[in-house]
């Protein structure tokens, strides 16, 4: 299964969730497929107890764009691999462009 294929209620995950730019001091918010990736991470879902089920993690990915660092969060999936499964797959795209991500078997 490639990660571009997976879907959250009929809807596919791509593109990342975009995060990190200031609007507000004329920060533009990078496409979706811009950038090299840095690192692939679990990330706590925000707001999530630390007693909650390990379910309630997200995959982020740590991007350089325009000299700039962004981090970005994978959405949830329906079914498929878990977030662990998906990290560790993704780890090969370190130092790769963004556009890679897409065609990984997850």
């Amino acid at each position: 299964m490639k990660l571009g294929s997976l879907m959250r209620k009929g809807v596919p995950i791509r593109p990342l969730n975009l995060g990190g730019a200031d609007i507000r001091t004329g920060g533009k918010l990078p496409g979706p497929d811009e950038g090299v990736v840095t690192a692939v991470t679990k990330e706590p879902v925000a707001g999530a107890e630390s007693s909650s089920p390990p379910a309630l993690s997200e995959v982020g990915i740590h991007v350089k764009r325009e000299g700039r660092d962004y981090l970005e969060h994978l959405s949830r999936w329906d079914d498929g691999p878990t977030a662990d499964q998906v990290v560790t797959a993704l780890q090969g795209c370190v130092g790769k462009p963004v556009s890679s991500l897409w065609d990984v078997d997850v």
